[in-house]
C-alpha cells in the first residue's frame, strides 16, 4: 500500500489524491469542488491511512452539529464526484469498523 506524503506546505498526497490545508482537493489531476465538511472528512481519512475511521469519530471531528447520518450523506456526495472523475468510489466503508480511502483509486 502506498504511503501518505505530507510536504512542508501541508499538501497531502496519497496515490492519485492531493489535499492541501486551504481546502483544495485534486483527484487524478482533476479538481474536486467540495464543501468545507466534505473537505474535512476527506482530509481526516487521508491523514488516517491505512486505518479506518469510525463514523462517530468523523462526526466528532468534522461536523459542527448534526448526527452521524450526515457523515454518510457527505461521503455519498464525495463518492458520486469521485465516480465521475475516476469511475470508482473514493471512500469505502467496512461495516462495524469505519470508513477508509479506497486503496485502488
Amino acid at each position: 500500500m502506498a504511503d501518505v506524503v505530507i510536504n512542508r506546505d501541508g499538501v497531502l498526497s496519497y496515490r492519485h489524491l492531493t489535499v492541501d490545508d486551504a481546502g483544495y482537493v485534486e483527484l487524478l489531476g482533476t479538481p474536486m469542488n467540495l464543501t468545507h465538511t466534505q473537505f474535512r472528512i476527506l482530509r481526516s481519512l487521508a491523514e488516517s491511512v491505512p486505518n479506518p475511521v469510525s463514523g462517530g469519530k468523523l462526526s466528532e471531528d468534522c461536523l459542527r452539529t448534526g448526527s452521524r447520518g450526515q457523515i454518510s450523506v457527505q461521503i455519498h456526495h464525495i463518492n458520486a464526484l469521485s465516480e465521475k472523475i475516476g469511475g470508482r468510489k473514493l471512500i469505502l466503508n467496512q461495516r462495524g469498523v469505519g470508513y477508509y480511502l479506497n486503496p485502488w483509486m
